[in-house]
C-alpha cells in the first residue's frame, strides 16, 4: 500500500448509511470530507443497532429523520 495525502476537514471511516448521510450533510455545510471504506460495494444496511440520545438530539436539529 502506498501512502497518500488528503486535504480534508473531516475523515469518515465507513460508507454505510450513516457514513453516507454524514458525508452528505458535512459536504453540504461546506466541509471538505474524505471517506474510507474497505469494501468496493456500498453496504446498504445499517450496522448500528442502538440510538444514542445525543445523536437523536443532533438529528432533530437538522434535516435528518428524527428518532
Amino acid at each position: 500500500m502506498t501512502a497518500k495525502c488528503f486535504d480534508a476537514d473531516v475523515v469518515i471511516v465507513g460508507y454505510g448509511p450513516v457514513g453516507q448521510a454524514l458525508a452528505a450533510l458535512l459536504g453540504r455545510a461546506g466541509h471538505r470530507v474524505v471517506v474510507f471504506e474497505r469494501f468496493q460495494e456500498i453496504y446498504r444496511l445499517p450496522r448500528g443497532c442502538i440510538s444514542i440520545t445525543r445523536s437523536c438530539a443532533c438529528s432533530s436539529r437538522s434535516d435528518w429523520p428524527t428518532c
